[in-house]
């Protein structure tokens, strides 16, 4: 099974005291007004903040910003920026391995997903 995955290019990573932190939605705002960048990924990390990858793929400068939001003050702040993304397709490893159809048993199994 096919899965669509981000590459991202041009990384700038922000310190600390130069991140851009303000009420998330005033953040999200700023980089659509600005930037043009939109939501393509939110994900939540193993603190319990929210994720989001934001990229501008309507004007053609394929901008994307990281904003990170703790949830406790819904303060968001820009972690990294850049530009260039290119997507790519990623097969299951072994899925470009042919192999025979087993005669019995021959089910769909859901994809591999890692437990953490």
């Amino acid at each position: 099974m096919a899965l669509i995955v981000l590459l991202l290019m041009s990384t700038s990573v922000l310190s600390q005291s130069t991140q851009l932190c303000r009420d998330r939605l005033i953040v999200l705002e700023y980089l659509l007004q600005k930037y043009s960048e939109k939501p393509l990924a939110v994900m939540i990390d193993s603190y319990g903040q929210l994720v989001e990858l934001l990229v501008n793929i309507e004007t053609g400068t394929w901008s994307w910003s990281i904003v990170v939001t703790t949830p406790r003050n819904n303060i968001g702040c820009v972690v990294a920026f850049g530009h260039g993304v290119q997507f790519i397709q990623y097969e299951e490893p072994g899925s470009d391995i042919q192999q025979e159809e087993p005669e019995l048993n021959q089910q769909e199994f859901p994809p591999y997903r890692s437990e953490r």
